[in-house]
């Protein structure tokens, strides 16, 4: 979420721009907050066509059904939540970064072989990610962890190929 989060909170929720709350029996909650009123919660959603990004669907197949049916950017593609789900602007450019695409790409011109190291990419970039989170941040429910990124990592001294950033 760009602008909204989750926050614990006990008793009241005291968060501005909050747009769902959840009390639990212990007198404890959850609030959703956005401040652009653009979150949708949605109990009970129907299934979406498009798949996890971490699902058995994301194969190379699936990818290269989609790259080829458009001329996109791949970075857009990859970034298309009706197209595959949960890959956001820093992980696009990590997965990109990993298989050796430029973001710029026009889907339809990648080659197979490179779609098959995109879709390992993905997997890769993200259940690394997935474990750094949770050996560094175990309860986090909100905000973002970059500290193990390549690119979107603000604290880095140097550029991926060793120069100065």
């Amino acid at each position: 979420m760009l602008h909204g989060g989750l926050h614990l909170f006990e008793k009241k929720n005291e968060n501005k721009n909050t747009i769902l709350e959840l009390h639990f029996e212990d007198d404890s909650g959850l609030a959703l907050t956005d401040w652009q009123r653009m979150a949708t919660p949605t109990l009970n959603p129907e299934p979406r066509d498009a798949p996890d990004a971490l699902s058995k669907k994301m194969t190379s197949a699936f990818l290269k059904q989609q790259l080829y049916s458009t001329r996109s950017t791949i970075k857009n593609l990859l970034l298309d939540q009706h197209i595959v789900r949960g890959i956001g602007n820093a992980y696009a450019d990590e997965i990109l970064w990993n298989a050796g695409i430029s973001p710029f790409s026009v889907s339809n011109k990648i080659p197979a072989d490179k779609i098959t190291i995109l879709a390992n990419s993905i997997k890769k970039v993200l259940t690394l990610a997935e474990k750094q989170i949770l050996k560094t941040h175990p309860d986090i429910i909100r905000g973002e962890v970059r500290d193990f990124l390549l690119i979107h990592h603000q604290k880095k001294q140097t550029a991926l190929r060793g120069q100065p950033s």
